[in-house]
């Protein structure tokens, strides 16, 4: 009888809802990284994307400069297409091997 409900009492959780020991996913990492949550630096990365309306998706590189994102279509045809592929391929090689986001948009430019 002494336990009385009001509003304002919330019983306290039993499970451990802390996230501090959860492993984000791949995906979820680049973005964090991309983003700047996290203290390595990224150099960009290839996306997929299809303009509007469109159904067909293409290759492009996008990068985070100050507090803007660039993106740079890389030329070759659409995903599908060998010759976009092999662009997308080479960009995504320079991005692993740290190139800066003047060299790989210099190359895009010159494709």
């Amino acid at each position: 009888m002494n336990n009385q409900l009001s509003l304002f009492s919330v019983p306290e959780p039993e499970i451990n809802c802390s996230g501090t020991n959860v492993v984000p996913d791949a995906k979820t990492q680049a973005l964090l990284r991309f983003l700047g949550k996290s203290s390595r630096d990224s150099n960009g990365l290839v996306e997929v994307y299809s303009p509007s309306r469109r159904k067909s998706e293409y290759f492009r590189y996008m990068c985070r400069r100050g507090n803007r994102l660039k993106h740079h279509h890389i030329p070759g045809g659409n995903i599908l297409d060998p010759l976009a592929q092999k662009r997308a391929l080479q960009i995504k090689q320079m991005i692993n091997t740290n190139a800066s986001y003047l060299q790989i948009v210099n190359v895009i430019q010159n494709f």
